[in-house]
């Protein structure tokens, strides 16, 4: 990992874009927004979520609306990167 002049504490510019652009996203994730800050299509989104457990669970804000937080989305990926798995 790079480093920058400020010392071996400071962020590079690399985790600052990837905070930025993680921070564009919205709190809360409908379906089409979730898959897409996935990098997958909706189909594979609702595959993941009946066949992964540690999947986060949906919001259901009313009978036909639901989403996902973004930080239990960038959690789950994080869990995944850590047992370096594929579903």
């Amino acid at each position: 990992m790079p480093s920058t002049a400020a010392g071996a504490d400071a962020p590079t510019i690399e985790t600052l874009v990837d905070l930025a652009t993680r921070q564009a996203w919205p709190a809360v994730l409908r379906p089409e927004n979730a898959a897409r800050y996935l990098g997958i299509s909706k189909v594979r989104l609702y595959q993941i979520m009946r066949t992964d457990p540690a999947f986060p669970r949906q919001i259901r804000f009313t009978e036909r609306c639901v989403g996902w937080s973004r930080t239990s989305l960038d959690s789950w990926i994080a869990a995944r990167e850590r047992k370096g798995g594929v579903a």
